[in-house]
């Protein structure tokens, strides 16, 4: 059967079982996410209510309620995600989802080379990783999602300065004006790039404090010293760590 197909006779199993009154949180979810991929927004609405309705509490209610606003009022994301996350403390996944929501726009955005939304997006997908740490700060994943938000910012802004660069030198101006704005930018990517991979790092070592044997935190960690840094040495003990895991031999401690 192929992927269409399955997709149509899941989504008549699920209206048989809502026909019937039956509807359980997840087919709600299910429900309201399938109505939003086919742009049936008030349909969409319509299980929110009743999924919120008759099943207030429920994890997954909470994130077709999210998904809903992502859909049509992407400015309540934040607030909504705060809020369930609180109620549902234990389930950390929300916050997760709405960084990864937002720093995917941030990542759309700068590839568009839109720097202003790319930047608002970034601030808010960093603020939801730190809600994360706040409200457990003993979970490697918060950190080693942050991390990887600032490593990617500093790999996209270094490729934008090899070509804004370039692009300044294959004028081939005399003109002292344009000098200097190539010095200035220089400057600004260097510093940009510096403070984006120092912040990535700190949350790469608390990631890997919190879980040693995570060979993605390990594999960027080592990357870092040996490209950034130019700490060969360093990268060579990560690598080495790495080996051992994947070896699958045991760890005493963590390297940070």
């Amino acid at each position: 059967m192929s992927k269409t197909k399955y997709q149509e006779s899941l989504f008549r199993d699920v209206i048989k079982v809502y026909d019937q009154k039956k509807t359980r949180p997840f087919e709600y979810l299910y429900l309201v996410e399938i109505s939003i991929e086919k742009s049936d927004i008030k349909k969409a609405g319509k299980y929110l209510k009743e999924g919120k309705e008759k099943y207030p509490d429920s994890i997954e209610i909470a994130y077709a309620d999210i998904n809903y606003s992502i859909a049509t009022e992407p400015e309540l994301v934040e607030e909504k995600a705060k809020t369930y996350s609180t109620k549902h403390y234990k389930e950390p996944s929300l916050i997760l989802y709405s960084a990864s929501y937002f720093e995917q726009l941030s990542q759309l955005n700068r590839d568009n080379n839109d720097n202003y939304k790319a930047q608002l997006y970034f601030d808010i997908a960093d603020r939801f990783y730190s809600y994360a740490i706040a409200f457990n700060n003993k979970n490697s994943i918060p950190f080693l999602r942050k991390g990887l938000l600032y490593y990617k910012l500093a790999v996209d802004v270094s490729k934008n300065q090899d070509s804004d660069l370039t692009t300044k030198m294959n004028l081939k101006s005399k003109d002292e004006d344009l000098k200097r704005e190539a010095m200035g930018m220089a400057s600004f990517y260097s510093v940009t790039i510096s403070n984006s991979l120092s912040f990535a790092l700190s949350n790469f070592k608390k990631a890997e404090n919190l879980d040693p044997y995570n060979l993605i935190t390990l594999s960027v960690i080592a990357s870092i010293f040996e490209n950034a840094f130019k700490d060969e040495q360093m990268s060579l003990t990560v690598r080495t760590r790495m080996k051992l895991i994947q070896s699958g031999g045991k760890i005493e401690s963590s390297l940070f």
